[in-house]
């Protein structure tokens, strides 16, 4: 809005000068014509701002309208994606059509990879001796 007023305090500014010039028309006949076609930019610039505020206003009406089409758009795809979820399951690859990420497991962090792998790990016992010799009870 301060952009406004600047712009309002020059074309008010340009309607005093022209005015001036007008009402002393000894020894400004010279000037004259620039007074005249100063009148007509000022009114040429009065009526841009009178529509450039009409549209102005047309947009932030635009927009608030914008703004609810997409909060309702974003309900409806949030509700549609949850319903192709509890259809086709969340691990589905159909989920890439829908714009979703098919659940694919969680990834491990690193300590819980490693507590992972000991448990996985098979026990090494020292291996037993061998001797060629029979074993016998006695």
């Amino acid at each position: 809005m301060a952009v406004e007023r600047r712009y309002m305090n020059r074309i008010n500014g340009w309607s005093q000068v022209a005015g001036g010039v007008s009402s002393n028309p000894q020894g400004t006949e010279h000037l004259q014509p620039g007074a005249g076609r100063l009148q007509g930019l000022h009114k040429r610039a009065s009526d841009l701002s009178l529509q450039q505020a009409a549209l102005t206003t047309a947009k932030q009406e635009n927009t608030k309208e914008l703004q609810q089409v997409l909060r309702e758009g974003d309900a409806l795809a949030d509700f549609l994606r949850t319903g192709a979820r509890a259809h086709f399951g969340a691990d589905s690859e159909k989920m890439i059509e829908f714009g979703m990420q098919p659940f694919r497991g969680r990834k491990l962090s690193p300590e819980a990879k490693a507590k992972r792998s000991k448990a996985k790990a098979p026990e090494t016992s020292a291996p037993a001796e061998t001797s060629s010799a029979p074993d016998t009870v006695k």
